[in-house]
């Protein structure tokens, strides 16, 4: 489920153009009034461009259109007076039978739920355009603008691979480029902070050398040459946060300035149906009812499973570097968004531990089934890995789909704390002393048993610094060329690992 917002308002009068219920009749759009797609029942989709979902709904609406020439197709159903408030849509090439995706909108931000979208057209290319019933089968109303453009600029700008210091765009079509960028809120030639950089020949760049943990504003437009630029199209770039050393460890979902995505805060899915999604309070409508977070305004929850398929889905937290034989606590807030009853299912989860986050390595922590609650509780599981190395958490919504179900319904998950405990042979195994040096500015660890395999020293922003292989008692780690402040350093003796916090004077 999405939250959906209290504005009703009847449909605009003077839309003409229907929609029809199959591929094989879908009308023409109208680019001179707008067009109304009725109540969405016809022929569902089979291929969803519009999002990363896997649920394409049960039931779409079709429609054609022709380019006459090169340019761009606008489609756009935030209209005051949509009975609709969450529309999705998915543009297509090809035959009915071999249809291809070339484009598609869900949400236009994070609190709208209608569609806006822009795609490039070729002149002569049929494209046949699909609203499906993923979210809403009510009537609504669309605009339709075709605008002929000599230099069109790139579309489906997107990340396609990203780690804690890189990350990977690409679009559409090869040809040239220029890419802009900066870290994120950061607007199109700013002069400060910004980097351009000049591709040919392809439609793919990896931005290098970031933050981690950092949304990045990307603007990409083409060139081409006598024709000049197109206009830029702007995306987002963005790193994931270094694995997490220190514990306690806290994640309110707030984002920082920096952040605009939700790989900045370490989260990642994994979906077989259903999906998680971010969603924020709004605290300012006068209406509680609607307001989910346990602490400030932001929260991540699962869709509705008012569907014909019970729910499979995972939202991960991490990775973090755990400790062989140390006992994890992860702590989460948990409610549903409506209270259950005979037509509105209740809710089903799993606390996890996983090394990977595809799905494939789950450990099961604790299992809640028949949640009910509308308030937030407590929920926590313990975890004591048998190596030590790097880990997820997450938690999984594996509710079932109730007969009879006429409502749907959501859990909610929010204020993610993970404690460590080291056990008594891990306390034992990591006797040793650490002191910073400031006449030669060295970081010195001396193990009174075992050998001191590595030395990991990381910034306060978990960005790592230094990594040196020891193999002995004694570490002397040289910091000449790192910068005054606070560090944390993670001592690995004999595979049991301890972080500790010292300053670079």
């Amino acid at each position: 489920m999405k939250k959906i917002t209290l504005l009703m308002f009847s449909l605009l009068l003077g839309a003409t153009t229907y929609a029809q219920d199959t591929c094989a009749t879908a009308l023409p759009i109208s680019l001179t009034s707008g067009n109304m797609v009725g109540t969405i029942n016809g022929t569902a989709i089979t291929q969803n461009c519009a999002d990363t979902s896997t649920n394409l709904g049960t039931a779409a609406e079709w429609y054609q259109f022709t380019a006459t020439a090169t340019g761009t197709l606008n489609l756009n159903s935030d209209i005051p007076g949509n009975a609709s408030d969450d529309t999705r849509v998915s543009i297509y090439t090809g035959t009915c039978g071999a249809l291809t995706c070339v484009g598609g909108n869900d949400d236009i931000s994070a609190s709208n739920y209608l569609t806006d979208v822009t795609i490039n057209v070729t002149s002569g290319t049929v494209y046949t355009i699909a609203w499906d019933n993923r979210w809403n089968p009510a009537s609504f109303t669309f605009n339709a603008t075709f605008t002929p453009v000599a230099c069109p600029s790139p579309t489906n700008l997107g990340i396609t691979d990203f780690t804690t210091t890189t990350s990977t765009i690409a679009w559409d079509a090869v040809g040239d480029y220029e890419v802009e960028y900066g870290e994120f809120p950061y607007t199109q030639g700013n002069v400060v902070g910004g980097t351009v950089v000049n591709v040919t020949g392809t439609n793919t760049y990896q931005l290098t050398g970031l933050t981690p943990g950092v949304a990045y504003n990307v603007f990409v437009r083409q060139n081409c040459g006598t024709d000049g630029f197109s206009t830029a199209t702007e995306g987002f770039a963005g790193t994931s946060p270094s694995p997490m050393i220190t514990f306690p460890f806290s994640e309110d979902l707030e984002p920082a300035p920096n952040q605009a995505l939700l790989l900045n805060l370490g989260l990642s899915f994994f979906s077989n149906t259903n999906n998680w999604s971010f969603g924020q309070d709004n605290l300012t409508d006068g209406n509680t009812a609607n307001d989910f977070a346990s602490n400030g305004i932001s929260y991540v929850f699962s869709n509705n499973t008012f569907a014909a398929t019970d729910a499979d889905a995972t939202i991960y937290f991490g990775p973090y570097n755990l400790t062989v034989g140390s006992t994890y606590t992860l702590s989460v807030d948990q409610r549903n968004t409506s209270a259950a009853s005979a037509t509105t299912p209740n809710k089903d989860i799993e606390l996890l531990a996983a090394a990977t986050n595809d799905g494939t390595s789950n450990t099961v922590l604790a299992t809640f089934d028949d949640m009910i609650n509308v308030t937030h509780q407590l929920r926590t599981g313990n975890f004591t890995p048998a190596a030590s190395g790097s880990f997820y958490f997450g938690v999984r919504d594996k509710s079932n789909v109730l007969t009879g179900v006429a409502a749907g319904n959501s859990v909610v998950i929010d204020n993610i704390r993970i404690t460590s405990t080291l056990g008594v042979s891990d306390l034992d195994n990591l006797k040793f002393t650490h002191f910073y040096n400031l006449a030669n500015q060295s970081f010195n660890v001396q193990s009174s048993n075992d050998n001191i395999k590595t030395v990991q020293i990381y910034s306060l922003t978990g960005q790592e610094v230094v990594n040196v292989t020891v193999n002995d008692l004694n570490a002397e780690v040289d910091l000449n060329n790192v910068t005054s402040g606070v560090y944390i350093a993670q001592i690995n003796i004999n595979g049991n690992i301890q972080s500790v916090k010292f300053v670079k004077e």
